[in-house]
């Protein structure tokens, strides 16, 4: 592992595209973020993973999903496996619910 390319202009892309979502619930309506979430797995089906990741991590022979290899970085241990299906599965599907309750149950509305 290259320390000097970790945290390059992809690596900040990545992040600021990761953190966009994980706000979206209080940005954009429940509809967009579904919709968003749908254009991720079709991402996902075609190019056999995220696009970002191949980018930054299989340039450098490295074969995992971008918040996983960060964390092992800090020291956390996990089933990788497991992680990429929450990350996948679980996580996004919170993401719509949170914003559905958000949005239509308490009334809130969104910036864009």
């Amino acid at each position: 592992m290259n320390d000097k390319k970790d945290f390059g202009l992809v690596f900040w892309i990545h992040l600021a595209i990761i953190l966009l979502f994980y706000s979206s619930p209080f940005l954009f309506s429940w509809k967009v973020i579904t919709g968003t979430i749908f254009l991720y797995y079709l991402q996902l089906l075609v190019f056999k993973g995220c696009v970002l990741t191949k980018v930054e991590l299989e340039s450098r022979g490295e074969r995992r999903s971008f918040n996983y290899y960060y964390l092992a970085k800090l020291g956390l241990k996990m089933d990788e496996k497991k992680f990429i299906f929450i990350l996948d599965f679980i996580v996004p599907w919170a993401v719509v619910a949170l914003a559905f309750l958000w949005q239509a149950a308490l009334g809130h509305s969104t910036v864009f």
